[in-house]
């Protein structure tokens, strides 16, 4: 291991969310999302603290153009985790550092997918950095060789029984209420949705020790009770044995957790063990005395179709079951749902989607735009036919449109994606997911989860961000009014 003289790195990575449309009711979304550290940049510090290398860390600011050059010019290196919707934010960084002289390193999901777009940088890492680290790191601070290029995406899939904990010590003190501990439980997702780069970048699915897991949640010393964010692509593809101990462990030291994954294993399972020993039944977190789950996120996607192209397990048979067994346990279920992909039809697959929504009545329903994302095949696809109109970076965020769709022009599926969101979250709907989510009983038992399982505020939110939005005349009244008075027919006809 190379000696090393006070050297020094900053670490750039970008803000978790961003919404220059939704000013003010964008706020409290930024306040929860914004909670969630990064965790890729901080096994990067935990890293480079192995070779007595100082850290700090820097959220890049999506709302100023500051070059950061100050901070920049007293360290050695320049570190920079980067998505697509940051690249912008990125490149500014790189620049700066590149014009002080200062050694420049970036990764993710970026310059996996966009190496050209990051060529300003001295070294690009491509894939997951755990395999490639210690020789990148090595090689500068050894002065020798030091590649353009850490390419570990020929490399076997980084095992993670060898896995890194992250460098917790960079993230600033916070009092937020909603501050959450992410944690990795696994990495890669079987689905392969066509349209979803995560998948493509962790390659294979792979699960860390369950021994690994409970030993970093009490590295970190926190009061009973504290939530712990699982950034999993897909839990539910741990093996149930594995899962079962890992959740029973949990429970029993009154961890409280969020997570995410597809819900057909869950259901499969339900149906063998039966509704005392299942799995959701060790999730369910009624009892406040100890731990439980208190949000599954599901991608269920696209609506319009019987079944997720390029996935393996996502049915929309499924989803009426999942909603009624989560309910059951009282488990707040998230459905993420995508709109504007390549078989939606405007305006009928909206209704659908609506209609749809509106029976099952989820705790949550997150609406997004589908984005087509570099290193995707329908992103890599789109942009091939030259069917992408807006290359600004901030903007793949799945709220706007960046796209020409298939079957539809732009403004209908921005304006239908709105349409969704004034129709779900009526103050009408509003009322009628409340009675069906909340439990008074549950609210005699746990009000905490009562409440998150109602899903009030994340309706009132979004109800409020629809009203913002109108208001910055975002809506257009002409094509609202159409989809309204065709939904009122298109209902009466189903």
């Amino acid at each position: 291991m190379p000696s090393v003289e006070s050297k020094s790195a900053l670490l750039f990575v970008g803000p978790q969310h961003t919404d220059e449309l939704r000013r003010v009711t964008g706020l409290a979304k930024r306040h929860v999302l914004e909670a969630l550290d990064p965790l890729g940049i901080a096994i990067v510090s935990a890293f480079l603290k192995r070779y007595g290398v100082k850290t700090r860390l820097i959220v890049m600011d999506s709302n100023s153009k500051a070059d950061y050059s100050e901070q920049i010019r007293d360290v050695d290196a320049v570190f920079v985790s980067s998505r697509e919707f940051d690249t912008t934010l990125a490149q500014r960084v790189i620049e700066t550092a590149s014009r002080l002289g200062k050694k420049t390193i970036v990764g993710g999901y970026g310059p996996t997918f966009n190496p050209d777009g990051f060529s300003a940088a001295d070294t690009r890492v491509l894939g997951e950095a755990e395999p490639v680290l210690d020789e990148l790191i090595e090689d500068w601070l050894s002065g020798r060789n030091f590649s353009p290029v850490y390419d570990s995406t020929s490399f076997p899939p980084f095992d993670l029984n060898g896995y890194v904990w992250p460098d917790r010590t960079i993230f600033p003190r916070s009092n937020n209420p909603l501050k959450q501990h992410p944690q990795e439980w696994q990495r890669g997702c079987g689905s392969k949705c066509l349209y979803c780069s995560p998948s493509r970048m962790q390659q294979t699915v792979r699960f860390r020790p369950n021994s690994d897991i409970i030993a970093e949640i009490n590295s970190l010393g926190h009061p009973k009770g504290k939530l712990i964010f699982s950034t999993d692509l897909n839990t539910s593809s741990i093996p149930p044995e594995q899962l079962g101990d890992l959740f029973m462990r949990l429970k029993q030291q009154g961890t409280r957790w969020s997570t995410e994954g597809t819900v057909a294993p869950l259901i499969q399972e339900y149906s063998a063990s039966g509704e005392r020993d299942c799995l959701l039944a060790l999730m369910s977190a009624v009892d406040p005395k100890k731990g439980g789950c208190y949000s599954f996120l599901y991608g269920a996607d696209d609506l319009s179709s019987q079944k997720v192209r390029g996935s393996l397990d996502k049915h929309l048979a499924d989803l009426q079951t999942a909603v009624d067994l989560f309910r059951k346990f009282a488990i707040p279920l998230n459905l993420s749902v995508v709109v504007g992909l390549e078989n939606h039809i405007f305006p009928d697959s909206f209704f659908e989607i609506a209609a749809i929504l509106n029976e099952i009545s989820p705790s949550y329903a997150l609406l997004h735009i589908a984005t087509p994302l570099r290193g995707t095949p329908w992103g890599d696809s789109l942009r091939r036919k030259g069917r992408i109109f807006d290359e600004n970076s901030l903007h793949f965020n799945h709220r706007r449109v960046v796209h020409q769709p298939k079957n539809m022009t732009a403004e209908q599926l921005q304006q239908g994606y709105y349409w969704l969101l004034k129709t779900i979250y009526s103050p009408a709907q509003v009322i009628r997911h409340f009675q069906k989510n909340f439990s008074p009983d549950l609210f005699v038992k746990n009000p905490f989860l009562a409440l998150v399982s109602s899903g009030i505020h994340w309706q009132m939110e979004t109800w409020a961000s629809i009203k913002e939005l109108t208001i910055r005349g975002h809506l257009n009244s002409e094509i609202q009014k159409q989809l309204d008075y065709e939904y009122r027919d298109w209902i009466g006809n189903s």
